[in-house]
């Protein structure tokens, strides 16, 4: 027990510097995306309804409800955020303007700082179906476990907070108080089923509507529609990870269980607690193209030995 509270300690006196190079990251320094400012909650303020989904680390609960109380500070990321749009005249939409490219969506309101945490309180279900997500550290972890989890929980939320892709799941608020704390949480837009089970209703589809013959009388209407959908799917990936290596990010937790849709069927990648800023000083010296980083990060199933 002695040794594990020792790594844990171990662990947290180096999760300063693990964020701090999140901060020094080449998306934030060289290409400017600064950390969007979040909405911030208290625990109290959230009712949790069923669990969606459970890693590692975290659990996820749907959003049943916002009980507003009176509204803590915007999250520090947000305030930097907000004196430096400030200081250029323009402290108004501040996330908003800083969305790369302009991809705007009927939601990014919520950004609107000022506003964000009643809109969020008024717009919590769509149709009666929830809206949001939150993650969370699981209550029975290991002194170790938990405080890895805190670490990949803090910097899967400071890149969120800089990330922005029609392909990445959207955080939209986050935990008052410190990243790095046992109850911190991200609140994100919720998500229906996972690229798994989209993989198994696919086959069940085509199985169902294949002839008996090597696939002879197939339906190839339904045929068509599938492999559309596939496509579609590999085709939003392919531009998802390509945003992310542009801005020298490595995900380093591919699989399909990381991988979701939202309510309009649009997939998205989540869970960045593994993902990693290529750092110069990082590339390996024999005049090769790695990157020398922290071996066996990931899903043993889906890694792949170089």
């Amino acid at each position: 027990m002695t040794n594990d509270r020792q790594r844990a300690q171990d662990l947290l006196n180096r999760a300063d510097k693990i964020l701090a190079a999140v901060d020094d990251s080449y998306i934030i320094k060289e290409r400017g995306h600064r950390p969007r400012p979040m909405p911030m909650f208290r625990h109290t303020e959230i009712e949790l309804g069923r669990t969606l989904g459970a890693g590692g680390f975290g659990v996820v609960n749907e959003v049943t409800a916002f009980d507003l109380e009176k509204e803590p500070e915007i999250s520090t990321e947000g305030e930097k955020e907000e004196e430096s749009k400030k200081e250029d005249g323009d402290s108004k939409k501040v996330a908003i303007s800083n969305t790369p490219g302009g991809d705007l969506y009927e939601d990014d309101a919520h950004y609107e700082v000022s506003v964000a945490r009643e809109l969020m309180a008024n717009r919590c279900l769509r149709r009666g179906v929830t809206r949001y997500a939150l993650k969370r550290l699981h209550d029975n972890l290991s002194e170790v476990e938990k405080a890895r989890g805190m670490i990949d929980l803090a910097v899967e939320a400071k890149y969120l907070s800089v990330v922005w892709h029609p392909n990445i799941v959207k955080m939209r608020g986050v935990a008052a108080g410190s990243y790095l704390n046992q109850d911190f949480f991200i609140v994100m837009d919720r998500l229906f089923g996972t690229l798994d089970q989209r993989i198994n209703a696919w086959k069940k589809l085509l199985s169902k509507n294949s002839g008996c013959c090597c696939g002879f009388g197939k339906n190839h209407e339904v045929f068509m529609q599938v492999l559309k959908e596939r496509m579609i799917v590999a085709y939003d990936l392919a531009v998802a990870f390509m945003y992310l290596h542009e801005n020298r990010l490595v995900y380093r937790d591919i699989k399909p269980e990381n991988i979701g849709f939202d309510v309009r069927g649009d997939v998205k990648v989540f869970d960045f607690g593994l993902c990693k800023d290529l750092e110069p000083r990082l590339k390996c010296k024999d005049g090769g193209y790695g990157y020398k980083l922290t071996g066996r990060a990931g899903s043993l199933p889906y890694m792949v030995r170089s």
